[in-house]
């Protein structure tokens, strides 16, 4: 499982990268937005780590609303970092679908762990995480309801048949 941190200081991402990897995570670090969006369709992703404001002023909420609109992304938790102090702009994260603010200050990166303990223990829904489900050669799309063996795709299932092939796997 995999934490993407998107963050613009390159050694605050190292920083952070080396506290995810603690948790026993792979950190994916993406500098901005193109990148992160590209990271997050590639990998299975459990948790975001998004500064809020990126190098040339740009604003990285939209892409906190963009995880949290669609459902099957939406159970991923996303952390919001930033050095704003203004209480309008933590509001707003909130708003636009970030699951915890926090500012950029000495104690962040015990705050960060204790949070991603906490986050990662809330996470034992892998199928509603990820919405797929795989074993061997089986894979079960439980979002589209489709169903893949080797080279064959199962599409209209009844929905017994599909609750026991997603039992078994």
């Amino acid at each position: 499982p995999a934490v993407l941190i998107v963050e613009d200081d390159p050694a605050f991402a190292k920083y952070l990268a080396k506290t995810v990897a603690k948790f026993g995570l792979e950190p994916l670090c993406a500098a901005n937005l193109a990148d992160a969006r590209y990271m997050f369709r590639s990998n299975p992703v459990r948790l975001v780590i998004l500064d809020r404001q990126l190098e040339g002023d740009q604003d990285s909420i939209p892409f906190c609303l963009e995880i949290k609109k669609d459902p099957r992304t939406r159970a991923i938790p996303v952390v919001v970092l930033t050095s704003m102090e203004d209480f309008s702009e933590q509001l707003k994260s909130y708003r636009f679908g970030a699951d915890l603010f926090l500012q950029k200050r000495p104690d962040l990166i015990k705050q960060l762990g204790e949070f991603l303990r906490t986050f990662l223990e809330r996470l034992p829904y892998k199928e509603e995480v990820s919405g797929r489900l795989a074993w061997g050669p089986v894979s079960v799309d439980l979002n589209e309801r489709v169903v893949r063996f080797r080279d064959r795709v199962y599409t209209g299932l009844p929905p017994k048949q599909f609750e026991l092939v997603k039992m078994l796997v």
